[in-house]
């Protein structure tokens, strides 16, 4: 699964039209005042992303490289012009808790943008070479 989230990603990160085929559309219908009610067709998940979706959450070993996928996604035009309609507004919609990817998935229901952040944090914090560390030193026989 995680190979397959990794060439998604590298595919519609050289062809962001590509990421179009994981999303379909959608009409919804948004107050305009006074009353009156606008609708307005937005991007929606795919059945196809919705499934891998509910794949990946039963295991969340693969969930760095789905995160991967999802920023692949939001590469994705919109219905319209509008920034509200693309790609990375919907993402951001499903990381926020203002929809779901799928009903039948928990996962989304505790990780939004806190638990990503905190996620890079942890990585930077493991990555960063430690204090005292004499490895980061130059010495003047380094030929770099």
């Amino acid at each position: 699964l995680e190979d397959v989230f990794a060439l998604i990603s590298c595919i519609c990160a050289c062809n962001p039209d590509g990421a179009q085929a994981f999303w379909s559309t959608a009409e919804e219908q948004h107050d305009a005042g006074e009353g009156q009610l606008e609708i307005s067709v937005v991007l929606a998940p795919s059945r196809c992303l919705r499934m891998l979706d509910l794949i990946q959450a039963e295991s969340d070993s693969a969930l760095f490289v789905y995160l991967s996928f999802l920023s692949s996604l939001a590469l994705s035009g919109g219905t319209d012009g509008t920034e509200a309609s693309n790609g990375a507004s919907m993402v951001h919609s499903f990381l926020s808790g203002n929809r779901t990817m799928n009903n039948h998935s928990e996962r989304h229901m505790h990780f939004n943008w806190n638990n990503a952040l905190s996620a890079i944090r942890w990585y930077a914090e493991q990555l960063s070479p430690e204090e005292g560390d004499d490895s980061s030193k130059k010495v003047s026989s380094d030929r770099i």
